[in-house]
């Protein structure tokens, strides 16, 4: 069975996720009629990947670290974090798991030698596609706790939490290779996966969920202890991404993609970026297509060689593409009746379809830019509430602002009312929220979300935003303009990720003067798909609302969609 239009347009680095993507599982690969693009010699050694240099390591096991007067600390600290919480003890913070530590091995170098190497992995606030991973070093002898900040995530947001239970917080020291390599290698060949997402997720909870017990290739590369996993299980009912799963021997999981060398005179041309705003899919995902559909192409550069349909009239990815584009063609000439709308014929002669075969020997596929139009940050949308009437002004971190109500200059400059109404200064207009649509050329790459039937779109919605905590007006907003977008498109299933503050941050920072004391950013990208993809679930929570808060929502996806 092939795959659909969206899959071709889908790409990049998601995430989702952790580690989330999932589908039809491929068999291991074996020489074939066309040159996969390693046919390789000797296996390189990858003695830069040492992995046990600084640390003895042991299998995962929970450490119970808590001493009253590690609790007492550890509650100091809360409150500094949450001066509002309404939490009294310790135990009220561990309901859902979120302060557990584990011993993952034994440090050997000065100043820690001896000492364990303990790993805490926190859920964020709100949603993110990771979680918070710090790591330390644990003296059993002087019940003493040293953050290890070099080797934690680059989040501050448990700072107050963590510091408060720890004798000091190490910046300098580094212990050699306890990080996720920058590459791998990738098994049975002499090409090299580089690091998509670090401490992607954990195996330490299994019990809830497992991210690789789904694929079928389990590969442990000599020098590093490194397990690697890639091809999923199934191969029939769900879609598969290329990227590769390594599990590290501290326990945590992180994501790592080939990047192909396609040269300038390809990707001048063709991608494999799908969706707007930054937002991309799992890395490029794989076609279900026999060496014998295919003949090479005219368009040559790089190292990769490429192919086309024997039979383009036959091929059902370039069909697909096909009657996307007529519709978008189409659309176009509503407005402009000179746009010209190619027959297949025409369509077919100009290669817009490129397939190329991965170092593991499975297909994947480009696509002609001219035919895939990309997908704007949709309507994203922010609400002021103030606790009193007063003067803020926004402005936006996008690279290509190209429709703003009211109209933005270097900003916006508002008054804004504690029932967010906004009275805007230069057109002395008043408004229910800023409204923004843009482009990005950053990326992020969602690691976790679900698959979602159509016929349970709208209560898989509706309970998502509740979750996320968006009162009933903005959720209101939210479900008009979005969900007879996603309704419009055929497929019977649709995966979605919600990117949470933290990550959306990255992609369109908010510069807001004065500071909100609370800000919530829910950003949705959606794929329409034929089959389910197989994913980890992200956990949605609401935060709490304290002071001047700022609320933000919209939204991309992986196919162009028409107003």
């Amino acid at each position: 069975m092939k795959i659909s239009k969206q899959q071709v347009l889908l790409t990049a680095s998601f995430l989702l996720l952790s580690a989330i993507l999932a589908g039809c599982s491929l068999n291991t690969p074996t020489k074939s009629a066309l040159p996969t693009q390693t046919e390789q010699t000797e296996k390189p050694k990858a003695e830069e990947l040492q992995i046990n240099g600084d640390i003895s390591y042991s299998t995962p096991s929970e450490k119970d670290i808590w001493t009253p007067e590690f609790k007492q600390k550890f509650m100091e600290g809360y409150k500094k974090m949450y001066p509002d919480s309404e939490v009294k003890t310790f135990e009220d913070t561990q309901k859902y798991g979120y302060y557990k530590f584990f011993e993952v091995g034994t440090i050997t170098k000065t100043p820690y030698k001896n000492q364990k190497l303990l790993v805490i992995a926190i859920p964020c606030d709100g949603m993110c596609f990771t979680k918070d991973t710090y790591r330390f070093a644990y003296d059993e002898t002087t019940k003493t706790l040293t953050l290890l900040k070099k080797h934690s995530i680059n989040s501050d947001s448990y700072l107050p939490v963590l510091q408060a239970i720890s004798t000091k917080t190490d910046s300098v020291t580094n212990l050699e290779n306890l990080d996720a390599p920058d590459k791998i290698l990738i098994p049975g060949t002499d090409k090299y996966a580089e690091l998509e997402t670090k401490d992607a997720s954990d195996m330490f909870d299994s019990a809830t969920y497992n991210p690789i017990e789904q694929y079928s290739e389990e590969y442990t590369d000599k020098p590093t202890g490194m397990k690697i996993y890639y091809n999923l299980k199934s191969t029939k009912e769900f879609i598969s991404d290329e990227c590769l799963r390594v599990l590290l021997p501290d326990g945590t999981i992180s994501i790592y993609a080939f990047k192909p060398d396609f040269g300038k005179a390809i990707t001048d041309k063709y991608s494999m970026t799908a969706g707007g705003c930054g937002i991309t899919g799992s890395c490029y995902l794989i076609a279900d297509v026999q060496d014998s559909d295919l003949i090479p192409a005219r368009n040559k550069s790089g190292n990769i060689d490429f192919y086309v349909p024997k039979n383009p009239k036959t091929d059902k990815i370039l069909l697909d593409n096909y009657d996307r584009y007529k519709i978008l063609q189409e659309w176009k000439v509503k407005e402009n009746p000179s746009v010209k709308v190619l027959s297949l014929d025409e369509f077919v002669t100009g290669e817009p379809l490129l397939y190329w075969k991965d170092p593991l020997g499975r297909w994947s596929s480009l696509i002609n830019n001219d035919i895939k139009p990309m997908a704007e940050c949709g309507k994203p949308v922010i609400y002021l509430y103030p606790q009193k009437t007063m003067d803020v002004s926004v402005e936006v971190g996008i690279d290509r602002l190209t429709k703003t109500i009211p109209e933005y200059k270097t900003g916006w400059k508002v008054s804004a009312q504690p029932n967010g109404t906004l009275y805007n200064y230069d057109d002395k207009q008043a408004y229910p929220y800023l409204f923004w649509e843009g482009q990005n050329k950053g990326m992020l790459t969602p690691t976790k979300g679900s698959s979602v039937k159509r016929a349970d779109l709208e209560k898989f919605l509706t309970d998502s935003l509740d979750s996320l905590g968006l009162n009933r007006t903005e959720k209101k907003d939210f479900m008009e303009f979005w969900l007879s977008k996603m309704l419009a498109n055929n497929e019977e299933y649709f995966f979605v990720s919600f990117v949470g503050t933290r990550d959306f941050n990255k992609v369109a920072p908010l510069k807001i003067s004065p500071a909100p004391d609370t800000l919530i950013r829910v950003f949705m990208y959606y794929m329409p798909l034929d089959k389910p993809m197989r994913t980890e679930k992200q956990d949605l929570k609401a935060i709490d609302r304290n002071g001047f808060t700022v609320v933000e929502w919209g939204g991309t996806s992986s196919v162009p969609w028409l107003e």
